[in-house]
This record gives C-alpha cells, structure tokens and sequence, in this order.
C-alpha cells in the first residue's frame, strides 16, 4: 500500500497487488509478471472486497473507505491489479499491542465493545 497526497491535503490509498518474490537464483530473483499468477479467483475475491466495502458503506454507519478506481485484472497500464481508495486515519488491529501490554482495562473494554458492535451490524445488515 502507498499513501497518495493531493494538493489540497485529501489522502488516498494505492493498493496494488504486485508479484510474487521469486527467489531461483537461476532466474536472478526477477519475479514474473502478475499475469502469470494471477487468477479468476483472485479477481472475484478482490472484487468481493471491494463490493463488500460498498456494501457496507451504502447499509451500515460503520467507517469503510470509499474505492474510487480499481482494476481487478493485470491487464492495463499498471500492469497489476490495484485499487485507489479513501485514506482512513487510525491503527490497525494488527498494530495494536498485544494483550501484556500496559493498555488500561477500560481502552481494552472500548476496543472490544466497538469491534462487537460492528460485528453485530454486519450480521444484523444480513439478515434484515
């Protein structure tokens, strides 16, 4: 992911899905194009992401970003598959500390009280 900065302070998200490391020496570590690995069930699952994201920005209250532009094919001028997005300003899950950290019970409590209720909108968003 890379971060695109516009004049006006507005930030994006340039996802692009790039090779896979090739590490034979034989072929002096160059990867392969992204066509050569890349499949219809990779394409739908990026598009399933991005349909998802629509989803639940048009259903719910819950902060998804905005996709402005995306290919799901290498086929174009990127040579990749890719997605320009709305930049969302925070930590990710995986970011946080772990649970030995010094983070007070009630930071703790808050985090999982908001995960829960996004979980309980998206289920709840299914089904009605």
């Amino acid at each position: 992911m890379r971060e695109i900065l516009f004049d006006d302070d507005i930030h994006w998200i340039a996802r692009v899905r790039i090779p896979p490391v090739n590490f034979s020496a034989k072929d002096n570590f160059v990867p392969k194009p992204v066509s050569h690995s890349w499949t219809a069930d990779k394409a739908a699952e990026m598009q399933s992401e991005i349909d998802t994201m629509a989803f639940l920005r048009e259903h719910t209250d819950i902060p998804v970003p905005q996709v402005f532009e995306y290919e799901t094919t290498p086929n174009n001028k990127v040579g990749a598959p890719y997605m320009l997005m709305e930049c969302c300003f925070g930590t990710c899950a995986v970011d946080m500390p772990d649970s030995r950290s010094d983070i007070t019970i009630q930071f703790k409590e808050k985090y999982v009280a908001v995960e829960a209720g996004i979980l309980v909108t998206i289920f709840c968003t299914k089904l009605c």
